[in-house]
Formats: C-alpha cells, sequence, structure tokens
C-alpha cells in the first residue's frame, strides 16, 4: 500500500474522510430534573448523563457494567421521551423471568406511571392476545413485555416481504460488485446460485421465528420506540460472508428470534426515521467472538454503515479484523496442522470511534 506516495497519500485522505472522522462527545446530565420521579431516588452522575445521551441521540447502547443501575436509566429515558413527545408508545423488551422485576423498579422510580406488564400467566395464548389488544388499544407511559412475546407478534405479511427482498437484494447486489472487481467469472451464474440460497436462509429463519398471533400485528400495535434489555440475546443474528474454513466467526447461520428483532427495527427506521428511539441494554455487547461486534453495529447504525460501504461483513472485516494463520493440534490428537482463525482487529481507533457514536460504556472500575 504504501510503496508509491502519492497513492499512499490518497488512501490515506479516503480513508480518513470515509472512517476516522468521529469525534466523540462527551454528555453531562448533572443539570437533568426528571420530572415525576421518586424523590427519595437520586441518580448517579453516569445515569443521569446516560439519560441524557438517551434524550439526546435515541439510538443507545448502554453498555454498563453489572450493577450500574441500567433498570432506572431505561425507566428515566421512557418517561422523558413520553413527556417531551418523543415517543407516545414505547415498548420494554426484557427477558421473561424479569417483566415483573422490571415493572415494580419502574413504580419504585416513577410511583405515578401508568405501566402496562405481561405477567408469567399472559405468555399463555389466549392470554397473550388480550394483553396485545391492550397494547393496541390503550394509553400507557410504557408496556413491558417478555422477549418470548416479541417473537409472537409478527408484521404484516407484506411489509415484512419487503424488509426480508431488501436484505436478499443488498447483499446479492454487494457481492456480485465484489466480484466484479476481481473479475470472476461466471457471476451470473454464481448470484443466481447466492441468491437462491439467500432465500432459503431468510425462509428458515423466519420459520425458526415461530408461529405469530393473527390478532394484531407489530405495525398496528402504536409503538414509535423500543428499549432491549439483556441485548446480547439477540446477538445471533445471520450474515453472509465468502470466508471459507475460517473459524472465530461466530454462527453465520443465525436465530429466527434475532432476525425478528432486527426485521422490526428496520420497520421503526423506515417509518420514523433515523432518530427512532432504539435503546439497547447489556453488559456483554462482545464475547464470544469479533463478528459480534459487527452485530451490534448492523442493529444500531445500519443507515450509516450502508452508507460507508460496511454493512456486509465481508467489508467490515477487511477494514476492522484479521485472519491469523494458527498451529493447533489437529482433531485426531496427533501432531499439529496451520488453521485460519478470525481472531484480531485492526484499525482500532476508527472501530471504537464507531461504536463510541452509539455505545454508553459504563465499567466496572469507573463505578469504583
Amino acid at each position: 500500500v504504501w510503496n508509491d506516495g502519492v497513492r499512499a497519500e490518497k488512501l490515506a485522505d479516503l480513508f480518513n474522510e470515509k472512517h476516522n472522522r468521529t469525534v466523540n462527545r462527551e454528555y453531562n446530565g448533572d443539570h437533568l430534573v426528571l420530572h415525576g420521579s421518586n424523590p427519595a431516588i437520586i441518580l448517579r452522575k453516569h445515569q443521569k448523563s446516560a439519560v441524557w445521551r438517551g434524550i439526546q441521540d435515541r439510538n443507545l447502547l448502554l453498555d454498563h457494567a453489572v450493577g450500574a443501575g441500567k433498570t432506572f436509566v431505561g425507566a428515566a429515558i421512557i418517561m422523558e421521551y413520553k413527556r417531551l413527545g418523543i415517543a407516545r408508545k414505547p415498548i420494554l423488551v426484557v427477558p421473561n423471568h424479569l417483566t415483573t422485576q422490571w415493572r415494580s423498579e419502574f413504580a419504585r422510580i416513577y410511583p405515578a406511571a401508568n405501566v402496562l406488564a405481561a405477567n408469567p400467566d399472559d405468555f399463555s395464548k389466549a392470554n397473550r392476545q388480550r394483553m396485545f389488544s391492550k397494547i393496541a388499544l390503550g394509553e400507557y407511559d410504557a408496556v413491558i413485555i417478555g422477549h418470548s412475546s416479541l417473537t409472537k407478534i409478527g408484521l404484516d405479511p407484506a411489509i415484512e416481504e419487503g424488509i426480508y427482498k431488501e436484505q436478499i437484494d443488498e447483499i446479492a447486489n454487494a457481492i456480485e460488485a465484489m466480484k466484479n472487481e476481481r473479475g470472476d467469472r461466471g457471476i451470473v451464474r454464481d448470484m443466481e446460485k447466492i441468491k437462491a440460497n439467500l432465500e432459503a436462509k431468510v425462509e428458515k429463519l423466519r420459520a425458526l421465528a415461530g408461529v405469530r398471533d393473527k390478532v394484531v400485528t407489530f405495525d398496528e400495535l402504536g409503538i414509535d420506540g423500543m428499549f432491549i434489555d439483556e441485548m446480547h440475546e439477540f446477538k445471533n443474528l445471520f450474515f453472509t460472508t465468502q470466508m471459507q474454513r475460517v473459524s472465530g466467526l461466530g454462527n453465520p447461520k443465525g436465530s429466527g428470534k434475532a432476525f425478528d428483532l432486527f426485521a422490526k427495527v428496520r420497520w421503526l427506521t423506515k417509518t420514523y426515521g433515523e432518530k427512532v428511539p432504539f435503546i439497547t441494554a447489556t453488559g456483554t455487547p462482545v464475547s464470544n467472538s469479533l463478528s459480534e461486534m459487527f452485530t451490534m453495529q448492523r442493529y444500531m447504525k445500519y443507515d450509516e454503515m450502508k452508507r460507508d460501504g460496511l454493512h456486509l461483513f465481508d467489508s467490515w472485516a477487511r477494514m476492522y479484523g484479521d485472519v491469523e494463520s494458527l498451529y493447533e493440534v489437529a482433531p485426531s490428537g496427533v501432531g499439529y496442522r496451520i488453521s485460519q482463525r478470525f481472531s484480531k482487529f485492526k484499525n482500532l481507533p476508527s472501530l471504537m470511534a464507531h461504536y463510541r457514536t452509539f455505545a454508553d460504556t459504563v465499567r466496572l472500575q469507573d463505578l469504583k
């Protein structure tokens, strides 16, 4: 890359212009007054700053260590959205066993809030349908449902079809462009095969999401903001890669649950714009493989990644990841073999600058 001085300068300028252009903003919420909150509960500095950032940014990942108080932050952001008219009916999606805990914590910090929360009994089919009808017809400050309930309610089939088709076309077009650049022969034959495989994959993911209720669709509920607790539960989002026999990529096949959430986030963005409130929370955004960073970016800033040409895994991996050749014990247990593993980040300042555009990070040492 650096042998030709003129070319090197051109490439450096291009990289700086596209990927090395972010100055991270500092958020300070000391001035915040949380109207309607319990005066006996005083949020810490990092919690107030996170609430202020949620009001300003609206696409936010609360990457806070366990015990940092994400529940109160989430409740405060939701109530401020409601008070300021940013969201009329925000929905909180939490693990099934935490719905009652979230409701009691919400009531602790906002005693007068009108909150609809699912009980464990509401997960039965008849009760679930009644609850979705309540969401559609009622006026609530916040609605709390379990992860499994979210997958039970689908989008309108026509809308869902459009979102799936968009994904298939985008991926197919990008792969075709990559193959054209390399001058691959038999592009048409390859692309037809890739498109057919993608369509089959999407159909399989739809089936994995499970049977949907027919009473009401997600787009009819009036939801205009979403908060996802324990976001790492949705990290198995499918992606397409041309990397063959490379380990450390996680699970490219993905899960129906993750793809269902991605489709709903895409619908929210298309309906209300990129500033639609979408808040997520997890203490472990990246735990098992580097591809989880790509997945989090796709959920939070998909349109921005598309503009930068990084919405395909292979493009992102060339920019931010490295495939290393490592010696490992052969499967037979005798001798060693060389294997390729996607296990190392590069261009880390640029990657972290992009990550921090949507992630509010509070570590254990920050709390101490």
